[in-house]
This record gives C-alpha cells, structure tokens and sequence, in this order.
C-alpha cells in the first residue's frame, strides 16, 4: 500500500498538531492521492454477518420508522434487501480484522496506539447517514469509494440537545457554517465536539479512524477497581483512648487520618499504576478478541518468513504498546496482559509496538524473546505481513 507521507497536504505534522489538534477542524482536497479502498462494499457486508463483528444498521427511511437502528450479525438478504437509498451500515474494528484496513493507520504514525481506538468503516447508499451527532473525540475521515457531503458547525457544541424518542442521537438544532463534497482520497479531520453531518451522494464507503480520550472518571474508577480485585491491606482501624474534648458526633481525626494514609499509600507505587496503565490501555475493547490463525506458527518458520522479507505486526496497534518503569525495565502491553522484556532488546520493543513492525534485523537471538513473539502470533495479538 502507497502510503503518503502527510495526510494534510501543505501543512505539516507540527503545524497540524499545534493549530489543529482538539482545536479545529481541517479539509484536506487529495489528502491520499489516488487511494485505493482496501474493501468494496459487498466486503462491509460479508463482515457484518459475522458473529464477533460490530455492526448496525441505521435506515434514515423504508424501516419500520425513521432513523430506525438495527443491530447485527446480519443475514445477507436483511442487508441486500434494504432498497437502494437511505440507509448506512457501519462497522466498527475493520482493522483487527483485515490488515489492508490495519494499514491504513500507517499514515497517523504521530498519534500513539493508545489514541487509537479503531477503523470504522460505513458504507452508505445516497441519502444514507447518521444525522446530525457530536463524538466526544477527534475522528479522520477518509473517504474510500463515492461521494459523502459532510455539513458541520465551525465551534465546538456546549449543549448536546437531541431529537426525542430516536434509535439514534441526532441533534435537534444543527447549523451548519461549512459544507463540502469529498471524493476518494480526500480526509476531513473533526476534533471533538464538533457538530456535524455525512450524507451520501450515491453509493459510498468511508473510513474513520476514531481516537480514544480516557475521562478522569473511567481512569479512576479503573484504577481503584483494578486494586480492590487484587486485594488490598485488611488491617482494620484502631483507635486510641477518648480525650476530655470528646464529642460523640464528631468524626476522629484519627480515623480520617488512617483512611487518607490507607489511599495514599495504595496509589503511591509508581510502578504498580504504570503496568496497571498499560494492561487497561490495551484491553481488547467491546469484548472483541482476535481470531487464532489458520496454522500454527514455531520459530524456525518465523525466521523463514523474516528472511523472505516479512515484517511482525500488531492486528490491532490499540492493542499493543510499552513502557518503562521507574527502574529503567521494559513491559511490553498486549490485548490487556503484560510481559516483562529485557533491556537489551529495547529496540526490538520499539519496532514491535511501532507502526512499521519489526523485521529479521531487529529480531533478537533469544530463545525466549522469539517464543513470546511466536505466542502473540499464534493468539492473533500479531500478525507476519509480506511486504513493509
């Protein structure tokens, strides 16, 4: 796949981040000169029968009433009767489950695997869309195959005021400042909060690639969840003797002291929350789990395939990712476990969890590093792709 340097034309990656990024939005005219979309649309359709895929439907009109949502696995006939206007389907994690997708993350090399939460891929027949909505996070939108008109509001919404009693969350009140038609190969980059509309003009595929933005809440509640399941300190409190002052109502000081050492204490170690992080991170998402491969992978036909020229990859880059502790140590993250990696192969590790892979230069002579790779391959966490 002809990957572009830029996905923003004459801007660079530093401008795009510092006048862009969570700020405004951004359209790029050709922003992947001549792109050619991995899927068709029969292929959006073929995946949505499957069991473990997300997939809905939203039928605008010709549903049992307007902006009707529908839930897969799909049969094939619910999908190919619809008609030929005013529906979408959309799926969500196309790249863990099909590596041309997977690739298309390439081209975002500056965004950490921990931003990327998936490739949603929608395919549209003329008329079809989501109605007007705000996401709560940034999104690239490429478009793949066919027109989309795309209508958004300049600032981002304060109030999220919703048509009632709808399948779907479709603002009440849209207007829209900008308007525009994109084509294959052209991105519209939306941060957060910024209200805004697609609507296809004819058939059309379009993918878009969502960011992941953790709230203190879902971090904290985690986190303390995290801990009590691995069991915490029971020593119970005890107090001391009553002073002259004693109020019977009153809170002691020495129990509110005892509780605020007990919750200092057990967030103090650094190196506890940083694999903690990392597990919560790269936890498989919306249940999925990536599918074993056909055949079972051993070292010796690993090395075979590097020798031909094949890279290791991550089947899902949100799923994969490392850190380093506060001793210098290495983990490696994956779909949700850790795994403790020498210093030695720091580069290796970086290549791995990099969006180029890692190739026969980088793979270490270690028995043990190359068993753990084969078993995140034969688990589906990897992948050997051909080319680079």
């Amino acid at each position: 796949m002809d990957i572009p340097e830029s996905l923003f034309g004459q801007i660079t990656v530093e401008e795009f981040l510092r006048d862009y990024w969570q700020k405004r939005s951004l359209l790029v005219r050709s922003a992947w000169p001549q792109f050619l979309s991995p899927l068709e649309p029969e292929d959006l359709i073929q995946l949505a029968q499957r069991d473990e895929t997300d997939s809905r439907l939203i039928l605008r009109k010709g549903g049992k009433y307007e902006w009707e949502a529908r839930f897969g696995p799909f049969d094939e006939d619910e999908i190919t009767g619809l008609g030929e206007s005013h529906w979408t389907l959309l799926v969500q994690e196309v790249d863990r489950m099909i590596p041309e997708v997977s690739a298309l993350l390439r081209a975002v090399p500056f965004l950490s695997n921990w931003r990327i939460d998936d490739v949603m891929v929608t395919y549209a027949t003329d008329g079809g869309g989501v109605g007007a909505h705000i996401d709560n996070y940034d999104v690239f939108l490429l478009q793949g195959l066919g027109k989309r008109k795309w209508e958004i509001e300049k600032g981002p919404a304060k109030d999220e005021e919703l048509v009632p009693d709808l399948d779907v969350r479709i603002l009440s009140h849209f207007e829209p400042t900008d308007t525009w038609i994109l084509e294959p190969g052209d991105m519209l980059y939306l941060p957060p909060r910024i209200a805004h509309r697609g609507t296809a003009v004819g058939d059309c595929l379009t993918y878009s690639i969502g960011c992941r933005a953790p709230s203190r809440s879902d971090l904290v509640s985690a986190y303390l969840e995290d801990l009590l399941e691995a069991g915490m300190d029971e020593t119970p409190f005890s107090g001391g003797e009553r002073s002259e002052e004693f109020e019977s109502g009153l809170i002691a000081m020495e129990l509110k002291e005892f509780a605020h050492r007990a919750i200092a204490e057990s967030i103090r170690d650094t190196d506890r929350f940083t694999r903690w992080m990392g597990r919560y991170l790269s936890r498989p998402s919306r249940g999925w789990l990536p599918p074993e491969p056909e055949s079972v992978i051993t070292s010796s036909k690993l090395r075979e395939r590097l020798e031909e020229g094949a890279h290791i990859r991550a089947s899902s880059v949100s799923m994969v990712m490392h850190d380093r502790c506060s001793d210098g140590s290495l983990v490696l993250f994956v779909g949700g476990e850790e795994h403790n990696i020498e210093t030695r192969h720091e580069k290796a590790l970086v290549s791995l969890t990099g969006r180029q892979g890692l190739a026969l230069d980088r793979l270490p002579q270690d028995k043990e590093f190359t068993d753990m790779i084969c078993d995140l391959i034969n688990q589906g966490y990897l992948v050997i792709c051909s080319s680079s």
